[in-house]
This record gives C-alpha cells, structure tokens and sequence, in this order.
C-alpha cells in the first residue's frame, strides 16, 4: 500500500511494494501544537468513525513496517484525508 522506493518514504520503508495501486505517501500529522511531525515517516488517514468526544478512528502506513495500522488519535491534531469518487 506504501509507494515503493525512498524518494519520499525515510528508510527502509519497509514491506513497501505498492502492489494495491493504493501509493500512500509519508505526509506525516499535525500534532497539537499546529507543528506537522513524523514527514517521510508516517501516512496517517482519517476513518470517518468517531472513537469518543476527543478522538477519532485512523489508519495509517508507517516506514519501519509493512503492516497497516489501526488506532485513535486526538481531533485537535491532524491527519490526512482520502476522498472516495461515488
């Protein structure tokens, strides 16, 4: 799911073959403090589900694993967004 090679992903960028189509880039997050963190290292994206009243679901792609995550994370900070054509 990751695009391949290390031009925009940190090494090792590992497992990455993009074999899906889906090319997730590194676009890193915006933590609370309005500072983007994690660039080249990190593909965070919003689910459209809630978690609570202060978090919200995500999934995101990370340079050292080639596992796709699952966790909840802080709706003050920032992730990146997949629209979806109908």
């Amino acid at each position: 799911m990751k695009e391949a090679g290390t031009t925009y992903w940190t090494l090792p960028n590992a497992g990455a073959t993009n074999e899906s189509g889906f090319t997730g880039l590194p676009g890193g997050f915006r933590n609370q403090f309005g500072l983007f963190d994690y660039m080249g290292e990190d593909c965070g994206i919003w689910s459209s589900s809630e978690f609570d009243g202060e978090n919200a679901v995500c999934y995101g792609l990370y340079y050292a694993s080639q596992n796709m995550y699952y966790g909840t994370f802080p709706k003050n900070c920032g992730q990146s967004v997949r629209c979806v054509k109908d």
